[in-house]
């Protein structure tokens, strides 16, 4: 199959990824003032209860079938076996999750008073059968992903802002969530045929399960450190809470899109990589760890000084108990960046998976046991605590464990120092900034363009390649339109 660049590629997943999550965080904007923290908080306690039948559902296909299906993609015959087995064997497991979550729906107390919203929240675990989108991140067609989504994603932001009008509506507001997913799913099966043909006989639906099971553990304790937060905080606290910790934690993944769609493009290609040109693996592992700690250390830094302002624009006054929730959760950036890192272009491509089963294992029982600690005294910020040290001893474990794949010259030297140094001084023009009293949109201008130009000049002085890099392809891009 047509392989395109890896700069193609990173454009459209870093769109994509972008989508993900400014899509609802547009979304969280406007509802978060019509629902308040309390409507937001029931819609993603349903969701993230949801999720873990979703999970069930795909049993760790999404990452196991990019892998497989990137190291034979020029081989149409044996692709279209693996693709069918996995599709088939997903729809099976999304019909047998759909039927555990009803089950629930009807026994669980807590379900019971939110039934509608369950079931119409519930409607996603069913069609993750058709959820496809690992076939086309592993032939690297991430153009048709980011297209498709675009479209029919702020499509929907018309009925979202037609029938979400009051604080009941919150149940609306989830069906046209659930709603966007399906379509896309339903599109996916309709154009891969396109792609690929279905094929019913021959097939060994089970031959994977092995494989899956070892990704799907992986899933399973990632969720208790990323999903089941919520749904601890939902079942302790109050539906607020659930609110103010959904929009620190939201607030800091959008920061990190730009890392994990770099790495997410990656994976697919150096799975590739790994049967043909294993030679070339250390040298994109290089390129890609500077731009990344470059892109997370200071995005954390930004969020950690901007978190005050970040949510009275996004979120509103309602909101404002979150902030040092959203300056602690400023640490995930970097900690979940580098861990997609470390999990997706080091262990994954060698096959460890077992390894990063061990790391997430083991940050799950921290994270959960913190969490039952945490909640109960800390509420919303206990849960970000308990957060923020699993990810970090993740990716403490994960360092340790891919050391012998890693060469040293990836990881920075003597550069530290200075990011440290120069992540101190933002921290200090904020407080300066801060005393002018300038209002919300000033501040943000002002700490932003004085940071930046911070932040390039002295790392050029400090011979960081960085800003370089960045002016070289402006120079590049420049001279390219003078043509």
């Amino acid at each position: 199959m047509e392989q395109r660049s890896l700069r193609s590629n990173y454009f459209y997943n870093l769109t994509l990824q972008a989508l993900n999550i400014v899509y609802p965080l547009l979304l969280f904007t406007y509802v978060s003032r019509i629902l308040g923290p309390s409507g937001v908080g029931k819609v993603n306690f349903a969701s993230s209860f949801v999720y873990y039948f979703t999970m069930l559902a795909s049993l760790g296909t999404p990452l196991y079938a990019i892998r497989e299906i990137a190291k034979i993609r020029n081989d149409k015959k044996e692709l279209e076996r693996l693709f069918s087995e996995l599709f088939f064997f997903n729809c099976l497991t999304a019909v047998l999750s759909s039927l555990v979550f009803v089950v629930a729906c009807f026994t669980i107390s807590k379900m019971q008073g939110e039934i509608t919203l369950f079931l119409v929240t519930g409607s996603l675990i069913l069609f993750n059968g058709l959820s496809i989108d690992w076939f086309y991140q592993g032939i690297e067609d991430y153009r048709f992903i980011a297209i498709r989504s675009i479209i029919i994603r702020f499509a929907s932001l018309i009925p979202v802002f037609f029938l979400v009008r009051t604080s009941h509506d919150y149940v609306i507001f989830a069906a046209i969530s659930a709603g966007v997913v399906i379509v896309n799913n339903m599109v996916n099966v309709i154009h891969v045929r396109k792609k690929i043909r279905f094929k019913i006989t021959g097939l060994k639906l089970f031959a994977h399960v092995k494989q899956l099971f070892v990704f799907f553990s992986s899933q399973v304790a990632i969720f208790i450190y990323t999903g089941l937060d919520l749904i601890l905080l939902g079942f302790f606290k109050s539906d607020a809470d659930v609110g103010y910790y959904y929009s620190a934690n939201r607030i800091c993944k959008i920061v990190i899109t730009a890392a994990v769609a770099y790495t997410q493009v990656l994976y697919p290609r150096l799975s590739h990589y790994y049967n043909e040109q294993r030679d070339q693996i250390q040298e994109y592992l290089k390129k890609v760890f500077r731009r990344l700690f470059f892109m997370l250390f200071f995005s954390a830094i930004f969020v950690f000084c901007l978190s005050r302002e970040i949510l009275l624009i996004l979120a509103g006054n309602a909101f404002l108990p979150a902030v040092s929730t959203l300056q602690l959760g400023s640490l995930i950036i970097l900690a979940i960046g580098l861990n997609n890192f470390t999990s997706l272009q080091v262990l994954l491509i060698n096959n460890k998976e077992k390894w990063v089963l061990i790391s997430v294992i083991i940050g799950a029982i921290v994270d959960l046991a913190l969490n039952l600690i945490l909640i109960p005294a800390y509420s919303y910020l206990g849960t970000m605590i308990a957060l923020v040290v699993a990810e970090s001893l993740i990716l403490t474990i994960q360092i340790y464990m891919g050391r012998n794949y890693l060469s040293r010259e990836i990881f920075l030297k003597n550069g530290l120092l200075t990011y440290l140094s120069i992540g101190f001084l933002l921290i200090l023009l904020k407080f300066l900034i801060d005393q002018f009293h300038f209002g919300v949109v000033w501040t943000i201008i002002s700490f932003t363009g004085i940071s930046t130009i911070l932040i390039l000049g002295l790392l050029y002085v400090a011979k960081d390649p960085i800003p370089r890099e960045i002016l070289s392809l402006f120079y590049s891009k420049f001279a390219k339109s003078n043509k």
